[in-house]
């Protein structure tokens, strides 16, 4: 160490080195390698420059090892072609080798000289330094011996992410981020939100000079400060190498200030510089402070990281320790500064000001959780690699299989208790399991005595057994709960902590003792972090919210139990009938139902599924704001019993109430994306999977609904000028409930295949993937897709869903490189958003993405390249640069104006983003309505003041619901009273409001199923002469409450085989298929109906129900492809085609086709027809010359324009395709043919400016 510098000849090394490899590469074009490596000038173009400035010993060295290893790679790739490495010259072909030479040369040449003596006394305060962090800190195993080799802090940690943070209005950031009211157990991991970077690339990144890390307890905000210091002591010290992340701090001086020791009264007489001169003369981990001080005066290169301003409790000398800080920010130029601090109470005005900015920790991804059990088990295990990989295995495979495994494995100390945990026993797979082992473990490291400064203290300490702790716990786990915040704070004050600690301990010792436990346990919680750990301020809380949730829920279960002091009356309805709205407690309820015994979790489900009967009407019109917390709580209280199975009629009654839900999300036309949908789509199918597992009697139920009815529904939206359908997640819901049923995933794949819109493809293809992202089938079936598919949009998504779920498939990146490569702009656009999403790590996807975001000849493929980068590399200085390149200076301002936002979201911190935004508004040059974006763009990054809520509160409370004020006093508040369902029944019969009408009869239906006068009387009703609504109301309650009951069956046929055109006789007809599909009678009629000429759209409704429910007799195909040819309605027709297709893939069906491709009367069938040839036909080389024989001899233009597209899908790479399309192109005798032909050839074959030019002017002329 010399001065703290690596030796300058570092620079010249770098240099030399690569001018060797240049030249056993051969001399290769330096202009190509930089195309394929994605290095560019200022202009965005492919540049040589840069790599010959790197090769020069006057040049510079890479900005970044990102940017260098694509040219590393090339350059040792084609050395090797040339067999140009010997023994001799080895390390050249190194990747490992390369690196120390990239690190050396980034820090080389930047220290000053050093004082006198520096060099002595960094190499005491380092050898400190490591004495006091180098081994990791972890709590011993209540099933492990002590480890006779600690742990190296430096050989397991892993890196965490951080995110940039807006601090919250009223001067700090708040309580710490709590579960999301909306979220459930089966979240995933963390998601990016585009703003998730390395911590270390943020420390690093040259205009990041002055960082706040925050983060809660557990998250390793002092571990990655003794990881900081320690590594880059060690480059300073012993020149060992840096992670590439951190190679621009080498050669730093880390100092670690540790400021809980500031806080102690006897440190408090200096400064900070004093705090760290006197650990110096005192054994510790300090420096002189002249020697510091005439260092950093200097300009010596520094990182001086301040740990743990949370444990400066009081708020005074915690506001002068900031002030301190801030001041050394400004007296030291030279130096970085990283503090650390837990959330609550952090306070951000001072430090802000001064051009600090906070970044919070995340929790682990998937990728280092793997990385560090990987470590832990490798360094635990050094001289038994078998065991190591296997208990890493088997830890890792309970976390990807167990959502509580999974949510726990996200915070590093409670990873590190699951590695441990993981040592000597199997990880549970259902969560109760895991939070138990997990407490336990908690527990028995739970030492409050080695905190106490009595030795009677310390014995009281060690008389507490295991279930006395448990018990303490619980009842701090219980005084959070029914405190003013819930369970959404998980904090207590020191004040409520130790009335609670203390009130319990007063039972267990004498009271003149207890007090003096109470202050250990808190001096513990305070300086370590244990199950119950310090927040900052005078707040604390539960290490993670699992644990408290956990513990709620065995406080209930052992007052249930063990104390007898809540009746189970009492805990259904009470704390679930007073709770089920109360998303901050649904986990709680969700581990209690699966604690007690499976005849009081069936009570439990009973009561939440009629806890809110009129959930339907609460819903109508905010249904995308809202959720029915009693359907999702039942289903996931079901779900955790431990064998579903047990309670057959609740499994039915939870499904019946999802069937309900999805329909009703229909119904309101429920946005996609929104809370209710998303409860559907992400909460339900896990729950799903384990009641279909567990109780197979509800298959038959859900299939007949999805068959009769779900696969049916969609919601049309409609644009300024066009329209499009969603579907709801009845497929995914299915899949998960259905397991390996051979006729539902048969089904699927028609649908995926075949699906009258995108939506519905979409929705078949999800559930695809969500349970076999494995099968061969679904992989080629997606590649079909992706080729053919006759939507541009459509294709981009097959791709990137291909990539979803073939991510672990090898040859997954060469579909995708093959695509990136295709002249389809679509399949371009999605294989770049498939390869950041899935290869984001791979060198060669970031050099990739920034050769197509600057010479794609098609703007909207440097657009989502551009995009990727902002995505996939959010922060980091080389893409942002990139970005900022394409929006000064792209050839297509439409591009530019689209990347303004995306540089204020993905920069905003980068002064250069501001500054190319006022260039762009003030630029003269520029067009009117460019700089007027730029400006926007300008107002998003100086927001204004926030409205006062009292501007909201000027719009009017809506009006209640007729229904709630007609109904909600009987089914609420009157539930009990015999008379209710007369009055009820009363209301369906005669009140004024048809909706209240229907709103009663579903009431009546669903709450008083059990009642012996409610079927007879729907009988009655809906063959009565009621309104259409309430007999249709009556009719769809019959058969989804009744299914294959005789007296509801006879109405419904009844009604189905009545006469004339009518709504109720359609819904009778779908409900009477999904409750009674194998009664024979029902064949015959709907046999019958689907040959009556009385009711066309009857008719249709007969034929899609035996198309989707009877495909296993041979007379459905017959009468299907006789009303596909001969019926007089269209309507008819369509349907018997599409349920060919979906039931009877065979040739003898694209004989029909074909024919009806030709001689069908109606022009939109027969276009629909050539698109159903086109998915399913494509071998048969008929269908080809069928398609071409159309485009170029046909007269209608319908079936000619779809022809085209879809011969530019399925024959694209048929030569003579492109020749028949270039004919249409020239033929301008009907303009929406032609518009047709070059818009297909535009999109999908090489790029030809004319072409686009064309394209552009013919869709303007629309």
């Amino acid at each position: 160490m010399a001065g703290g510098s690596v030796p300058s000849t570092a620079r010249l090394e770098f240099a030399k080195r690569l001018q060797e490899l240049y030249e056993a590469a051969d001399r290769p074009d330096l202009t190509a390698v930089a195309k394929r490596s994605g290095v560019t000038d200022r202009k965005g173009k492919p540049s040589n420059k840069p790599i010959s400035a790197w090769m020069s010993p006057s040049g510079h060295h890479p900005g970044s090892w990102r940017t260098f290893r694509p040219v590393l790679r090339d350059l040792i790739r084609l050395a090797a072609e040339e067999r140009a490495f010997t023994a001799r010259n080895a390390a050249l072909g190194d990747e490992d080798q390369w690196k120390r030479w990239y690190q050396n040369a980034v820090s080389s040449g930047r220290a000053r000289p050093a004082p006198a003596g520096f060099d002595a006394a960094c190499k005491t305060y380092f050898a400190q330094l490591r004495r006091r962090h180098a081994q990791l800190a972890v709590v011993a195993s209540p099933h492990s011996p002590v480890r006779p080799d600690p742990l190296r802090l430096t050989d397991v940690f892993v890196a965490p992410a951080v995110r940039p943070e807006t601090p919250a209005q009223g001067g700090g950031l708040g309580a710490p981020p709590a579960r999301r009211a909306d979220a459930s157990a089966s979240d995933g991991w963390p998601l990016d939100d585009g703003r998730t970077r390395p911590a270390f690339q943020v420390l690093a990144q040259e205009d990041a000079r002055r960082i706040v890390l925050l983060g809660d307890p557990g998250h390793g905000k002092s571990t990655l400060a003794r990881y900081l210091a320690l590594t880059l002591a060690d480059a300073m010290d012993k020149d060992h190498e840096v992670d590439a992340d951190l190679a621009p701090l080498a050669g730093a001086l880390p100092l670690l200030v540790e400021l809980g020791a500031y806080a102690d009264p006897k440190w408090r007489t200096g400064t900070l510089l004093d705090l760290v001169d006197r650990l110096h003369h005192t054994q510790g981990p300090g420096l002189p402070k002249d020697v510091l001080d005439a260092y950093l005066r200097t300009g010596g290169r520094a990182v001086l990281i301040f740990d743990g301003l949370d444990e400066v409790f009081d708020p005074r000398l915690r506001e002068e320790v900031t002030g301190e800080i801030a001041g050394l920010a400004e007296r030291y130029p030279s130096a970085r500064l990283v503090v650390t601090s837990r959330i609550v109470d952090y306070q951000h005005a001072v430090l802000e000001r001064e051009g600090f900015r906070i970044h919070v920790l995340r929790d682990f991804d998937r990728a280092r959780i793997d990385a560090f059990v990987t470590r832990w088990y490798r360094l635990a295990f050094p001289e038994q690699p078998a065991e190591a990989a296997r208990l890493r295995e088997r830890l890792l495979a309970a976390i990807d299989d167990t959502p509580a495994a999974a949510e726990l494995a996200g915070n590093p100390l409670m990873l590190t208790m699951l590695a441990l945990r993981g040592e000597h026993r199997d990880l549970p797979r259902d969560r109760r399991a895991v939070l138990e082992q997990t407490v336990s473990t908690f527990i028995a490291q739970w030492d409050p005595g080695r905190f106490a400064r009595d030795k009677r203290v310390a014995e009281d300490a060690g008389r507490l057994r295991a279930g006395e702790r448990m018990e303490l716990l619980r009842r701090v786990a219980h005084r959070m709960q029914t405190g003013a915040g819930g369970t959404a704070g998980n904090l207590l004050t020191d004040a409520e902590l130790t009335a609670e600690l203390d009130g319990y301990l007063r039972d267990k010792l004498p009271p003149d003792r207890s007090p003096a436990l109470t202050r250990a346990m808190l001096e513990e919680f305070r300086v370590r972090n244990g199950i119950l750990s310090h927040f900052g301020g005078a707040m604390y809380g539960f290490l993670h919210r699992a644990l408290l949730e956990y513990l709620d829920a065995a406080d209930l279960h052992h007052r249930l139990t063990v104390e007898r002091s809540l009746t189970e009356d009492a805990l259904v309805h009470q704390e679930y009938g007073e709770h089920w709205n109360d998303p901050s407690r649904h986990e709680s309820l969700v581990l209690t139902a699966g604690m007690v015994e499976p005849r009081v979790a069936g009570r439990i489900v009973d009561h939440l599924l009629a806890a809110d009967p009129l959930w339907f009407v609460r819903l109508s019109g905010a249904s995308s704001r809202e959720i029915p917390h009693h359907i999702v709580l039942a289903a996931r209280c079901l779900g955790e019993v431990r064998d579903p199975g047990a309670l057959p009629a609740q499994c039915s009654a939870v499904v019946s109430a999802v069937i309900a839900l999805i329909e009703h999300v229909v119904a309101e036309r429920a946005q996609a994306g929104s809370p209710v949908m998303l409860a559907v789509e992400q909460t339900l199918p896990p729950v799903f999977a384990r009641l279909g597992a567990r109780c197979p009697a509800v298959h038959r139920l859900y299939y007949d609904w999805y068959l009769a009815r779900g696969q049916f529904l969609s919601v049309m939206r409609e644009g300024e000028n066009f329209a499009w359908f969603e579907v709801p997640p009845a497929a995914q819901v299915g899949a998960a409930l259905l397991g390996d049923h051979p006729g539902f995933y048969e089904n699927l794949y028609s649908q995926a295949a075949f699906g009258p819109t995108p939506a519905t493809r979409l929705e078949a293809l999800r559930a695809l993937v969500q349970e076999r992202p494995d099968d061969p089938r679904l992989a080629e079936l997606l590649r079909e897709c992706a080729e053919a598919d006759p939507d541009g949009d459509m294709r981009e998504g097959w791709v990137r869903l291909f990539a979803l779920a073939r991510r672990t498939d090898p040859s997954a990146a060469r579909s995708l490189r093959h695509w990136l490569g295709d002249d389809d702009t679509y399949l371009r656009r999605g294989a770049l958003g498939a390869l950041v999403n899935g290869w984001g790590d791979e060198p060669e996807t970031y050099a990739a993405i920034c050769r197509y975001a600057a010479d794609d000849p098609d703007p909207e493929v440097r657009l989502t390249a551009v995009r990727c980068l902002a995505s996939g590399w959010p922060g980091d200085p080389d893409a942002g640069a990139a970005v900022r390149e394409r929006a000064a200076r792209d050839r297509d301002p439409n591009l530019r104006a689209d990347l303004f936002p995306v540089l204020v979201q993905g920069w905003p911190d980068d002064p250069r983003t501001a500054e190319l935004l006022e260039d762009v508004a003030a630029g003269q040059a520029e067009e009117r309505w460019l700089r007027n974006a730029a400006k926007q763009a300008l107002d998003r990054m100086r927001p204004g003041p926030v409205r006062p809520d009292a501007a909201l509160a000027s719009y009017p409370a809506p009006a209640e619901d007729p229904r709630i004020t007609a109904l909600g006093p009987l089914v609420v508040d009157r539930r009990a009273d015999a008379r209710t369902p007369l009055l009820l029944r009363e209301r369906a019969e005669g009140h004024p409001d048809a909706e209240v009408r229907v709103a009663a009869v579903r009431v009546l239906a669903t709450g008083w199923r059990d009642d012996p006068r409610t079927l007879p009387w729907l009988c009655g009703l809906a063959a009565s002469q009621a309104s259409e609504s309430v007999r249709q109301a009556a009719l769809w309650a019959l058969g989804s409450q009744w299914p294959g009951d005789r007296e509801a069956g006879v109405v419904l046929r009844r009604i189905a085989d009545g006469k004339g055109e009518s709504r109720t006789r359609e819904m009778a007809v779908l409900a009477v298929t999904a409750g009674w599909r194998d009664d024979p009678d029902i064949r015959l009629l709907l046999r019958r109906l689907a040959v009556g000429l009385d009711a066309t759209y009857v008719r249709t409704t007969a034929v899609r129900m035996l198309g989707a429910s009877l495909r296993d007799d041979p007379a459905t195909e017959e009468l299907l492809r006789e009303r596909a040819e001969r019926d007089p309605d269209s309507y008819v027709r369509t349907a018997a085609v599409r349920a060919l297709v979906l039931g009877f893939r065979t040739s003898r069906t694209g004989d029909l086709l074909r024919r009806l491709a030709v001689d069908d009367p109606d022009e939109f069938l027969r276009a629909g027809v050539i698109h159903l040839l086109a998915a399913g036909w494509r071998e048969d080389p008929a269908t080809g010359e069928l398609l071409r024989r159309i485009v170029a001899d046909g007269t209608e233009a319908t079936s000619r324009r779809a022809a085209v597209e879809a011969l530019a899908g399925g024959w694209r790479h048929d030569p003579a395709t492109e020749v028949l399309l270039r004919e249409r192109a020239a033929d301008d005798s009907d303009w929406r043919l032609r518009r047709a032909a070059v818009q297909a050839l535009a999109d999908r074959w090489p790029h030809d400016p004319e072409m686009h030019a064309l394209a552009e002017r013919l869709a303007d002329d629309m």
